[in-house]
């Protein structure tokens, strides 16, 4: 399961407003980019336009590794983009102006009760982690040849703003959870349930007359293959 249906689901269980951003789309200024402040915006809009629980919702910021200053942006906007989200981060009242397309007064919103998660792939930062550890224990102790789930087990917020996010930024996110790989028989367990896309497709082609059968081999394969991929 990912971290935004881990997310979504729990929004739905509290009953609280929850958006999915993708952090690449934001610029610092907006101009080559949406505005920071349009998280804020869709969060209202998830609410219904209820502003007040909008404050208190949950925003899901996927691909923030892609923020870092490392990263290789084609426009080197890592940094501000960073920066006005570490005013969001930080509970702030956020002066919300309408653009040309809205059609409303600006009003303020008050981010100290919305709660951010931010996510991201970090592919690399094993090896900062690794570097870290080496140079506490002197050189002598490394998780060198430790399989990398168990080296980000060790990961900090300083690793994170090693890898290339503000150290600020960093600090306003210290609690790092990774999500372990999907296992062969947790994904074929995805695949037999009554949701998974077999099962989907299998009801699309009742519709069409047409019964659809997979053998537990193919379905066995099918999981291997994911896995691997």
């Amino acid at each position: 399961m990912s971290w935004n249906k881990i997310l979504e689901k729990l929004a739905t269980i509290f009953n609280i407003p929850y958006v999915r951003e993708d952090a690449t789309r934001f610029s610092g200024t907006g101009i080559v980019g949406d505005d920071v402040e349009d998280i804020l915006k869709d969060l209202v809009e998830a609410a219904h336009g209820n502003r007040f629980e909008a404050q208190n919702g949950i925003v899901f910021l996927d691909e923030f590794d892609k923020l870092a200053a490392n990263s290789g942006n084609r426009v080197d906007i890592s940094g501000d983009v960073q920066r006005a989200l570490l005013t969001l981060l930080e509970g702030a009242k956020i002066s919300i102006r309408p653009s040309v397309k809205d059609n409303f007064t600006p009003y303020e919103f008050d981010t100290t009760n919305t709660i951010f998660f931010v996510g991201g792939a970090f592919d690399g930062i094993e090896q900062i982690v690794n570097r870290r550890i080496l140079k506490e224990k002197g050189g002598k102790i490394g998780f060198t040849n430790v399989q990398n789930k168990e080296i980000i087990k060790e990961i900090t917020s300083d690793d994170v703003h090693e890898f290339g996010i503000d150290k600020q930024l960093a600090g306003r996110v210290p609690n790092v959870i990774h999500l372990n790989n999907l296992d062969e028989n947790t994904l074929l367990e995805i695949i037999n349930s009554e949701e998974g896309f077999v099962n989907l497709n299998r009801k699309s082609y009742e519709f069409e007359g047409v019964k659809l059968t997979l053998s537990d081999a193919f379905k066995q394969n099918l999981a291997h293959k994911s896995y691997i991929d």
